[in-house]
């Protein structure tokens, strides 16, 4: 399964669209998201506004990762945040392939340690085209 290429932020996986580049060569993975029109001066204040995403895929269709918070530049590289994750390799009711965090929106768990400080909603990518073929 290629999941190389762009893939996009859908709605239900947080409030801010954004996109992912992802790479994977053999069971290991990479990303990087960028959270989607934002301005210089809107960049700058966010933590998430660059996301980078490491891991292993799994025979389970499992990924095993880590999430690093890189903003709030590229360009001036901070990491402020590693949460594991785990995302399945999932498909939705047309068919298409999809990578969902496993977690429940608002329950603790490991991007979710404290629901009252920050919680993320669960990530959900979906290929942009060319992705995830």
């Amino acid at each position: 399964m290629d999941l190389n290429g762009a893939w996009i932020q859908s709605d239900e996986g947080g409030a801010l669209p954004a996109t992912w580049w992802i790479l994977s060569m053999g069971d290991c993975i990479w990303g990087t998201g960028i959270l989607d029109g934002f301005t210089e001066d809107e960049f700058l204040p966010r933590s998430d506004s660059v996301q980078s995403l490491q891991g292993t895929v799994g025979n389970d269709f499992v990924i095993d990762g880590t999430i690093v918070l890189l903003g709030p530049r590229p360009d001036f590289v901070v990491p402020q945040s590693f949460a594991e994750v785990r995302i399945i390799i999932d498909f939705d009711d047309d068919g298409q392939i999809i990578l969902r965090e496993e977690r429940v929106p608002g329950v603790q768990g490991p991007r979710c340690r404290d629901p009252i400080l920050f919680c993320p909603a669960p990530l959900v990518l979906r290929p942009s085209s060319g992705a995830g073929n």
